[in-house]
């Protein structure tokens, strides 16, 4: 089966002569969720934009389908949602900010809006329509942000910490609101709960380079290799847990009192 996109031996290097990526090989399939994970400074923003083509290799070839992506120009078949929802969330009415990339595709201005409208419903934030980006929380913002990327119906969805700054209910509605998308997803994240419940299939980065790549649910549940590489196994997967208090055990209350967590063994 043809890949959706595929990375042969791919090179990034800041123009400060700084190495970003290493000899990337990655193949993704279509419409498969992928998270992408590391310690900071491994490389996975540096991908996603590599990806789509806001950053070119200096070496190696990408492959998007059968065809080889040629030229310096972005690829419309690629949206970013960016770490830092004020990246990309610039217009004084959230609106106008969904339907802007949809502008730059000539879109006709009435059909922009509506296509706009009807993507804010989409994600259950229509209410936010005539708000400034300025009056909006930091996970409003990123909704909003993930709505314009959205809108241009990319065949491709790159999110960048999408979790980031969400409370736990926002969280919750966009894990299932990407479980639901049909786009190819690649998600780099430091949030590894969120991998474990959207992306099937985990790349694990460390200085530019990938150190594994495979079933999420091995991935995870590999503590040496997460340590190796700045992680931890998500909390969830941890077999230590907390006991219940028992006032009337003395020991229990000093722990209790104390401030003492109470696992097994202890």
């Amino acid at each position: 089966m043809t890949a959706a996109v595929l990375l042969e031996a791919v090179d990034y290097s800041y123009p400060d002569g700084t190495r970003a990526l290493h000899e990337i090989t990655l193949s993704v399939a279509k419409g498969s969720r992928v998270g992408v994970v590391g310690p900071n400074g491994a490389g996975k923003t540096t991908l996603l934009l590599v990806l789509a083509g806001l950053y070119q290799p200096i070496r190696g070839r990408i492959f998007v389908g059968e065809s080889s992506r040629e030229g310096t120009a972005v690829d419309s078949r690629f949206s970013v949602l960016f770490q830092d929802p004020d990246d990309q969330v610039i217009f004084p009415r959230v609106l106008d900010d969904v339907a802007f990339g949809l502008r730059i595709e000539r879109c006709e201005e009435e059909r922009a809006q509506r296509k706009a409208r009807e993507m804010l419903r989409t994600i259950g934030i229509e209410a936010l329509e005539h708000r400034h980006p300025a009056r909006l929380s930091g996970g409003e913002k990123r909704l909003v942000a993930l709505a314009g990327a959205l809108v241009t119906a990319p065949r491709f969805l790159l999110l960048d910490e999408p979790s980031s700054g969400l409370d736990p209910r926002a969280r919750r509605r966009i894990i299932e609101f990407l479980r639901s998308r049909k786009e190819t997803l690649i998600v780099a994240t430091h949030d590894l709960e969120l991998v474990l419940e959207l992306c099937p299939r985990t790349v694990l980065l460390d200085e530019g380079r990938i150190v594994a790549d495979g079933a999420t649910s091995e991935i995870m549940q590999n503590g040496p290799l997460l340590t190796r590489h700045g992680l931890e196994i998500p909390y969830s997967l941890r077999r230590e847990h907390i006991h219940p208090i028992m006032p009337d055990d003395p020991h229990h209350r000093r722990h209790h009192e104390e401030g003492i967590p109470h696992t097994h063994g202890a």
